[in-house]
Order: C-alpha cells, then sequence, then structure tokens
C-alpha cells in the first residue's frame, strides 16, 4: 500500500531520498573528480593541454556545486519541517547537519573565491613566482577551503548513510519498496 501524496511522511521521505542522492552524485563524485583533475593533471599536462584539464575541472566543480546547493535545499527543508519531531531528529542527524552546513558554507566561500581571481593565467610564461601576493594567497585560499570542505563532506556523507541505515531510509529500502508493488 502507497502513502497518500498529501502524507508529510512520504514527502519526507522523498525529500530526505532527494537530498541524498544528489549529494553522494555531488560530493561522492563530481567534486572529487575536479579536484582529481585540476591537481593530478595540471603538472603532468603542456600548456594546451591544461586549459582542457581546467575546462574539465570546471564544468566539474559547477555540476557539483549546483547538484550540491539543491541537494543542500531538500536537506534544509526537511530539517526545517520536521525538527520538532523527536523521531526525526537525533544527535546523529544534528551533527550531520552542521557539519554539512560548514561543508556547504565553506565551498560557498571557496566559489566567491574564484569570482574574485578571474585574472587566469594567459601564457606559460605566467609563473606562480611572478604573480601578485593576493592572487597567490587566494588560489592558496581557494585550494585549502576546497580540501577542507571536501573532507567535512567526507564525513557528512558517511554520517548521512550511518543515519540512513539507523532509521532504515537506506537505498536499499527504496529498492525493496518498489519490488513489493
Amino acid at each position: 500500500m502507497t502513502k497518500s501524496s498529501w502524507d508529510p511522511e512520504a514527502w519526507s521521505e522523498r525529500d530526505v531520498r532527494t537530498h541524498a542522492y544528489l549529494m553522494m552524485a555531488a560530493w561522492g563524485f563530481f567534486l572529487p573528480v575536479g579536484l582529481i583533475t585540476q591537481s593530478h593533471l595540471r603538472s603532468r599536462l603542456s600548456w594546451e593541454q591544461r586549459k582542457f584539464g581546467n575546462h574539465c575541472h570546471m564544468s566539474s566543480m559547477t555540476i557539483g556545486v549546483i547538484l550540491a546547493l539543491v541537494g543542500f535545499g531538500y536537506g534544509h527543508h526537511h530539517l526545517t519541517t520536521f525538527s520538532r519531531d523527536p523521531k526525526y531528529m537525533s544527535s546523529y542527524v544534528m551533527a550531520h547537519a552542521l557539519i554539512g552546513t560548514i561543508a556547504t558554507i565553506l565551498m560557498a566561500i571557496e566559489v566567491i573565491l574564484v569570482g574574485l581571481l578571474v585574472g587566469t593565467t594567459k601564457s606559460q610564461e605566467d609563473r606562480y613566482e611572478e604573480w601578485p601576493m593576493w592572487r597567490k594567497v587566494g588560489h592558496a585560499s581557494h585550494r585549502d577551503l576546497g580540501f577542507i570542505s571536501l573532507i567535512l563532506a567526507f564525513v557528512t556523507l558517511e554520517a548521512g548513510t550511518h543515519i540512513s541505515s539507523i532509521t532504515g531510509r537506506g537505498i536499499e529500502k527504496t529498492v525493496s519498496t518498489k519490488d513489493q508493488d
């Protein structure tokens, strides 16, 4: 028997699953792939190939940021809707929400830093040693914030997987529920 479309609990489960799928795609695939393409390929490619690697980095990161922000919206909606119900709130959920919010804020600051550092390198002669100090600090901050937010996101993903296994709202429940219909 399926729940009616106006049932808040049914919407809650849909929100949680959508949040989980979007965050797993963003923080579990697109953002790490963007990080790997930039850090791994940068020193191993020629200047022209490096431009292509930078485009791959930017594309993957843009998709990841969009998915993460939409997933954050779903998670925030669920948290604010059901925050008064002790059945849905536990210390794991609160830790997951807090760490996830911090990771998302750091990610947003990192994106803003990229916007401020638009002056990209135009040739191979534009070497790091010749950059002004503000640009070096900006790039280092962008890199470090990215690593910190990704580490926090992995911790949050692990907490979210733990929560879904405790509450029985994991992906395996979705598959078994569809099989029964």
